[in-house]
């Protein structure tokens, strides 16, 4: 595979242009890049994690063997409550100013 036809399969997600991370669901060599704790977590990845919808659930679920592997379940349960909490601020705040 070239690197033309990676970046053509990464290029689908809307986000590309401004990504950073290093575990990507649509990326065909996923298989060869690494992840540290601590590093930016496809927004995809966790979605399907928590159960949400992501355009690319599919693709999630397929790579899954792969990128489970490399990114630990205790940093996923961590990003997953991170993302909790931001929703439930942003809930409890837009309560607070329609009362």
């Amino acid at each position: 595979m070239n690197t033309r036809e990676r970046l053509a399969a990464m290029e689908r997600c809307p986000e590309f242009e401004g990504c950073n991370v290093n575990i990507c669901p649509l990326d065909p060599l996923m298989y060869e890049c690494s992840h540290l704790h601590g590093e930016l977590i496809c927004r995809h990845i966790l979605d399907v994690v928590e159960g949400m919808p992501s355009e690319f659930t599919e693709e999630v679920k397929a790579s899954m063997p792969v990128w489970s592997k490399k990114i630990s379940k205790k940093e996923l349960s961590e990003r997953i409550t991170g993302r909790k909490r931001v929703r439930e601020y942003f809930k409890a705040k837009k309560m607070s100013q329609t009362a």
